[in-house]
């Protein structure tokens, strides 16, 4: 054995003091690598991100007749930035590699175990584009035969009725045969020799599909699926347990135990995107300039379920650890998800159906019974000790009104037991740490329009609202989902549901902040046919990129009116390329990483955090005239001496120009000076004003389908 002398153990020390002051961050910021239009375009990863705020649409005036310059405002990140009222759901937080699930990678296609699989990502249609398959062998050899294996159904995988299930058209994952396919040889994998090409027919029911032919020398092998079939509830995609190569001693040599290698052009990582992209992609939401960052609301590393893996040991993964850490060094506060049960108290013992994530498909139980109860409690007071220093706001649990999140069929009454015994836990051991009540799927629509009978009955019978009054008085923050890709009209009424409901939190004793904490509007790289409508949970969506941008300011600045912090859902992910549902849009099919590529949405909200950098919610009321397609909306806000006001007008149409119209806007107050800032370009100009009698007259404004603030 190796002894160090002292003057060793000093030599050692001073090499790990100076490995450690010049060891690499866990989150690298973003690295200029070239120029556009006068700025720099930024790599995180295979992220690139403009530094400036880029032409959206066609410059305009914001004001008939002003030839005032338009001038580009300079995007601020998060850390620079006073306060704002915008907020991302990150996806799933970074941890280290082996706490990672890689449940559908192509490797099992040929580790020669059925009960593994590999799943394509999906797409819209069945034949929008090819999903490619290649084995490589480590010699050329005589092949004859190739089987295509299903994963077995088998008793022990059936999922509980309140796991998520396939899409009524769907199959289970594996076992997902292409409608359509050719399947090709090559010795050099330039000339290739097809030995089946067509649709499987009937034969796709079955369980293997087998291909014989005349044996052939071969060291490459390549499927390519024209035409797929519905698995799970992600549209279109290739599901397969096993691709077997026979050669002619009936030897299967497509095995990585026999030197085989294997690439596809797509792969679903599922809620587990590949780390690399997660620790590259984390700044992005320093970039984008909101103030507020919600975690664990999904299957992250901070969930009870991943801190306790063995019984009575909890510990917290350190990547994810650095990534709350970093998320407070640059000016966020971090709402934290207090979630979801865990099996080894709760059960089930085991997962039934490994095949995919914990999360949607077997949830643990929540818990319930004394000991597991007692086991959540020791889990609140690990995070609290761990995290109060760092987190803003702990939230007890996600969407616990329905399945899904809840593990089970809901239940108020057990719900509302984790909340009564978590609320002094956190009061006693994060003090100085806001409590939050968990989000609920769905929100309190129609409330403004409904009777005190109506309201009564919603009170005894929504789990919402039973859960809201009881604890209104208890807690410091509210938090609601009210929607994902809101039909058109569901929103018009939206301004008026949050007044009531905030008149109806007041009666309850509530005075603490509403949190609109996960909501989404969603786009699509190519709509689905309305026939699948039933088999994606977001449904039909068919808004433009600049649509969709229009929408997201709408309800960011709608909520920063209110004073409610707001959080998009979600600020990037790499899966779910069938929809657009971040604010980071990947290329439809691309593996192993779906390279995300900013959205006019992500643009256009990091210009507002920027524009309305340390405003809050102002008692004045704008005054709005003119003839516009629908309702106007009009916030007012105010920093210190600064005053300014968002407006808007309100209808069911979004296009991608600006669908400006005149109007006159007064303010209550004398005021030297008025810019207009759009948020969707990036810009402000100075508008023509008069002052009359202490009020301040705007006329000719020009105002959009999207927020215009106008501020001193």
């Amino acid at each position: 054995m190796l002894k160090l002398s002292g003057l060793g153990l000093t030599l050692v020390a001073v090499l790990a003091a100076r490995a450690e002051a010049e060891r690499v961050p866990v989150f690298e910021e973003g690295v200029p690598q070239t120029m556009c239009g006068g700025a720099s375009v930024t790599a995180y990863g295979g992220t690139w991100i403009y530094a400036a705020a880029p032409d959206l649409l066609d410059d305009v005036s914001f004001q008939q007749g002003n030839v005032a310059p338009r001038e580009k405002v300079a995007p601020k990140p998060a850390q620079t930035l006073k306060s704002n009222y915008f907020g991302v759901n990150t996806t799933r937080m970074p941890c280290l590699n082996k706490n990672l699930e890689l449940l559908e990678e192509a490797m099992h296609l040929i580790d020669g175990d059925d009960q593994t699989c590999w799943l394509s990502e999906a797409q819209p249609r069945s034949d929008m584009q090819p999903i490619v398959v290649r084995i490589d062998l480590v010699k050329e050899t005589d092949v004859a035969r190739i089987v295509l294996r299903k994963r077995p159904l088998a008793p022990e995988t059936k999922r509980r009725a309140t796991d998520r299930q396939p899409a009524p058209d769907g199959c289970e994952v594996g076992r997902g045969f292409p409608v359509e396919m050719a399947l090709a040889l090559s010795c050099d994998a330039w000339r290739w020799t097809d030995v089946f090409t067509g649709p499987l027919g009937a034969a796709s029911e079955q369980e293997t599909f087998e291909v014989a032919f005349t044996p052939r020398r071969a060291k490459q092998i390549r499927l390519t699926a024209t035409k797929l079939r519905q698995v799970e509830f992600f549209l279109y995609a290739l599901s397969l347990a096993e691709i077997e190569v026979f050669d002619t001693q009936g030897r299967n040599v497509a095995l990585v135990s026999r030197g085989a290698t294997i690439a596809v052009n797509a792969t679903r990582h599922q809620e587990m995107p590949l780390n690399m992209q997660q620790r590259a992609l984390w700044p992005v939401q320093w970039d984008l300039g909101v103030k507020w960052i919600r975690v664990g609301y999904h299957d992250d590393p901070i969930n009870w379920h991943r801190v306790e893996r063995i019984k009575g040991k909890l510990e917290i993964d350190p990547v994810a650890d650095a990534a709350i850490a970093a998320c407070k060094e640059h000016g966020q506060n971090v709402i934290m998800c207090l979630n979801f049960g865990n099996r080894l108290y709760s059960g089930p013992e085991k997962r039934p159906f490994t095949q995919l994530p914990e999360w949607n498909w077997c949830m643990p139980n929540p818990p319930t019974t004394p000991e597991a109860l007692a086991a959540w409690d020791r889990y609140v007071i690990f995070m609290c000790r761990h995290f109060r220093d760092r987190v803003h706001s702990f939230e007890i649990w996600n969407e616990w009104n329905i399945s899904v999140y809840w593990g089970d069929t809901p239940n108020t009454e057990a719900y509302c037991e984790i909340v009564r015994r978590t609320i002094p836990l956190i009061r006693a051991h994060a003090p100085q740490c806001k409590v939050m009540l968990g989000g609920t799927s769905g929100y309190f629509r129609g409330l403004a329009q409904q009777t005190p009978e109506q309201i009564a009955v919603r009170e005894e019978k929504d789990s919402r609202f039973v859960v809201w009054k009881r604890f209104a008085k208890d807690v410091d923050g509210i938090g609601y989902h009210p929607f994902y890709n809101p039909k058109p009209g569901w929103l018009l009424d939206y301004s008026a549901d949050i007044r009531a409901f905030r008149a109806w939190l007041a009666r309850q004793g509530f005075s603490g902040t509403l949190h609109a904490s996960e909501w989404n509007i969603n786009g699509r790289p190519a709509p689905i046919d309305p026939k699948d409508a039933r088999d994606v949970w977001c449904g039909i969506y068919t808004q433009s990129e600049i649509a969709k941008a229009k929408e997201v300011l709408q309800q960011m600045v709608r909520h920063a009116g209110f004073g409610i912090p707001s959080c998009f859902c979600e600020a990037y992910n790499a899966f779910y390329a069938q929809t657009e549902l971040s604010l980071l849009k990947g290329s439809l099919l691309q593996d192993p990483v779906a390279p995300l590529q900013p959205t006019a949405a992500y643009y256009a909200l990091r210009n507002a955090a920027t524009q309305m950098d340390g405003f809050e919610p102002a008692a004045f009321t704008p005054d709005v005239a003119g003839t516009v397609p629908g309702a106007v909306a009009a916030f007012a806000f105010a920093d210190g001496a600064r005053r300014g006001v968002a407006v808007w007008y309100e209808d069911d149409q979004r296009a991608d120009t600006y669908r400006q119209k005149t109007v006159t806007l007064t303010l209550p107050f004398a005021t030297a000076a008025l810019y207009a800032y759009d948020p969707i370009n990036g810009v402000r100009q100075r508008l023509n004003a008069t002052v009359d009698g202490g009020k301040t007259v705007v006329r000719d404004l020009l105002i959009g389908d999207a927020p215009l603030f106008i501020a001193e």
